[in-house]
C-alpha cells in the first residue's frame, strides 16, 4: 500500500515538472518585438536585454548628383519600412558676376550649390544596414555621429511611477485622485513616446552636390550710357531734324497757296491805288 501511494506521488510530481518545461519552453518561443528582445549600442553591438538604447544618427556628405540621391534615399526608406519626415531641398546661391558684353546685353553667371535635408524614421533593427546602403551613395563624407542614448533607467523610473499613480486607496480624496489620475496619463505618454523611439529610430541627412555654374544672357538695364548716342550721331540726328522742319514749312505754304495768292493780289492792288492816289497829288495845282 505504501509502496503504491509512493509511486503516484512519483508520477504526479513528474507530470507538473512537464508542464512546467512546457510552459517556459512556450514561453521562450513567445514573440518579442526585435527592438525589446535585443538592444545594441551605437556601434551596433549587442548587449544586456535589461538596456534599452535609442539610437540616432547625424550625417553630412557630398555627392555628384542630389536629386538622384534624393530619390533612391527615399526609395531605400521605404523599401527598409520606414519614412521621411523632412525634407528641404535648395539651391544656394554662392556668387552672381554679370559681364557687359555688348550695347545692350550682359552675360550673368550664377555660382550655386544644391543641398538637401532629410530626417529618416527607420524600423530599429533596420538601423544599421540602413546607414550601410546610405554610405554606399556618398561621395565624401564629411561627418557621421551615431548617438545611443540609454534610457534603460528612465523606462524603469516610468513604470514606478504608473504603478503608484494607479494604486488609489478607498480613503483617498477626489483632489488625489485626479492627482494620480494625471500622474498615470503622463507616465502613459511618456512610455509611449520612449517606445516609438525605441521602435524607430531617427537618420538626420545633410547632403550637397559640387558648385554647379549656370550663364544666361540678361538686357542690359544698369548702364543707361550705353544707350547714349556720342556727339556725332547728335549732330546728324539735328541735321536731320532740321530738314524735316523745313519740310514741313514747305509743305504748309504748299496747302496755303490760295491764302497767299489772294495776299499777293490784295497788296498789289492796294499799291496800284496808292500810286494813283500819289500822282493826282502831284498834279493839282
Amino acid at each position: 500500500m505504501i509502496r503504491s501511494l509512493l509511486l503516484i506521488c512519483v508520477l504526479i510530481f513528474c507530470a507538473a515538472c512537464n508542464n512546467n518545461n512546457g510552459k517556459s519552453s512556450q514561453e521562450g518561443n513567445a514573440y518579442i518585438p526585435d527592438s525589446i528582445k535585443a538592444s545594441t549600442d551605437a556601434m551596433g553591438n549587442p548587449v544586456s536585454e535589461d538596456r534599452k538604447f535609442i539610437r540616432t544618427a547625424e550625417l553630412k556628405f557630398q555627392v555628384q548628383d542630389v536629386t538622384t540621391t534624393t530619390t533612391n534615399i527615399e526609395k531605400l526608406v521605404r523599401n527598409q519600412g520606414g519614412f521621411v519626415i523632412y525634407t528641404n531641398l535648395s539651391s544656394n546661391v554662392d556668387n552672381k558676376e554679370t559681364y557687359q558684353i555688348s550695347r545692350d546685353s550682359s552675360l550673368e553667371t550664377i555660382h550655386y550649390t544644391v543641398t538637401n535635408e532629410l530626417k529618416l524614421r527607420i524600423p530599429n533593427r533596420k538601423f544599421d544596414s540602413t546607414l550601410q546602403a546610405i554610405t554606399v551613395l556618398v561621395d565624401f563624407m564629411d561627418y557621421k555621429v551615431v548617438r545611443a542614448d540609454d534610457v534603460s533607467l528612465q523606462i524603469l523610473d516610468n513604470q514606478f511611477t504608473k504603478k503608484r499613480a494607479n494604486k488609489t486607496s478607498a480613503k483617498s480624496s477626489a483632489e488625489t485622485e485626479n492627482y494620480n489620475k494625471e500622474q498615470a496619463d503622463d507616465a502613459e505618454i511618456v512610455e509611449r513616446g520612449l517606445s516609438d523611439q525605441l521602435r524607430y529610430s531617427t537618420i538626420s541627412l545633410i547632403f550637397s552636390q559640387r558648385q554647379s555654374i549656370k550663364r544666361s544672357m540678361i538686357p542690359n538695364n544698369k548702364d543707361i550710357a550705353a544707350y547714349t548716342p556720342n556727339i556725332f550721331v547728335k549732330i546728324w540726328d539735328a541735321i536731320k531734324m532740321g530738314w524735316n522742319k523745313v519740310e514741313d514749312l514747305f509743305l504748309f505754304v504748299v496747302e496755303m497757296w490760295g491764302f497767299i495768292l489772294i495776299a499777293i493780289l490784295a497788296w498789289l492792288l492796294f499799291k496800284r491805288f496808292s500810286n494813283k492816289s500819289n500822282r493826282n497829288q502831284n498834279l493839282k495845282p
